[in-house]
């Protein structure tokens, strides 16, 4: 009798995987590059500029001054004893030479017209003033 039976047999299976290296050629045209920039606009604003130089003090340091800064320099430079010297002077010159003083010419006059201190106080004043 025959008895059934089962036989298995086994074999190795080979599997092989084969690959071969891959290669990409990529090719790009050359590029076409278009930049335009518009022209610039300068736009400059200025406020004209303006130069003042006062010279008064370089003329006025070469003596070359006006009759009103003369005038100030006058009085506030002790104008009073410059003025009672100066009386003192044209007193003494107007009796010892027998002189008087009008306006600014010397006369000559005789000793005994010779003029009082008084009138050459008050016109010094009226001058001066």
């Amino acid at each position: 009798m025959q008895i059934p039976r089962l036989l298995m047999q086994q074999t190795y299976a080979k599997l092989q995987m084969s690959t071969t290296p891959s290669r990409q050629e990529v090719e790009q045209p050359q590029a076409d590059l278009e930049i335009q920039q518009p022209r610039a606009v300068m736009n400059i604003k200025r406020t004209p500029s303006k130069l003042t130089i006062d010279q008064t003090e370089a003329f006025a340091d070469m003596d070359i001054k006006s009759i009103f800064r003369r005038s100030e320099e006058w009085a506030a430079g002790g104008a009073c004893c410059w003025r009672k010297e100066w009386v003192e002077e044209r007193k003494k010159e107007v009796n010892s030479s027998r002189s008087r003083m009008v306006g600014m010419r010397l006369l000559s006059l005789p000793k005994s017209m010779a003029v009082p201190s008084k009138t050459i106080h008050h016109w010094c004043d009226t001058f001066i003033l």
